[in-house]
């Protein structure tokens, strides 16, 4: 990416420069990454680089809210394909759930050490990280209630879709700590981790009073086969 400059809108400008982020944030520790570089290899100014993101932490934060959107996007289009458990194709629950965790623990192999910023270095003692992480636990959970909704071909009671939001929240921090599990322990398996996460929401769920039973024993017979 790195070059001579080139007159770009500044919405794409903007795009290019977090692309570029994610790539330097996550090669190098953050302490290592300096704003002058980046603009270096971005083919721009240092002023213009100040122009978009007034220090290297705004710059980080802006990195890290877009790697979240592109991830969010990602698992949201492979939800499209779930069925309700009435019909024969599509995928299943569980095959979803595990391969929507496996979205963030592969980004994480990628990504090592701007995920060993966020989880173990900063983590929730920056505010900015605490509300990014707020947004993306809660588009995760409106996903997965829109999804779950879908599976079941129609909208859950109000009583019971209480429990079941708190539940899937719930789940979300405990996936959420899988992952920054095995950031410090990369030898920990991925696919192993996603599966056990996808186990635990579905048997959470199975377990709610008022949740319907024939949801949970369908998607397992759709997925027994990989599961």
């Amino acid at each position: 990416m790195a070059g001579s400059y080139r007159r770009l809108s500044p919405e794409d400008r903007r795009a290019e420069l977090l692309e570029l982020g994610s790539e330097v944030f996550g090669a190098r520790p953050y302490d290592e990454v300096r704003l002058d570089e980046i603009a270096q290899q971005a083919g721009i100014s240092r002023a213009l680089m100040y122009h978009y993101f007034r220090d290297k932490r705004e710059f980080f934060a802006a990195v890290v809210f877009a790697e979240g959107q592109r991830m969010y996007d990602r698992v949201s289009a492979m939800g499209e394909d779930v069925r309700s458990f009435t019909d024969d194709g599509g995928q299943s629950l569980f095959d979803w759930v595990r391969d929507g965790v496996l979205v963030y623990l592969r980004h994480d192999e990628t990504h090592p050490y701007s995920t060993r910023t966020i989880y173990l270095e900063m983590g929730r003692g920056e505010s900015f990280l605490r509300a990014i992480e707020d947004i993306d636990y809660h588009r995760v959970v409106d996903l997965i209630m829109t999804v779950l909704d879908r599976a079941m071909g129609a909208a859950f009671d109000t009583q019971v879709r209480g429990a079941v939001q708190a539940t899937v929240f719930s789940w979300v921090g405990f996936a959420g700590e899988f992952c920054s599990q095995r950031v410090v322990d990369p030898s920990l398996d991925a696919d192993q981790l996603a599966g056990t996460c996808a186990h635990m929401l579905l048997d959470a769920l199975g377990r709610l009073p008022g949740f319907p039973a024939d949801l949970i024993t369908a998607d397992a017979r759709r997925s027994a086969s990989g599961a």
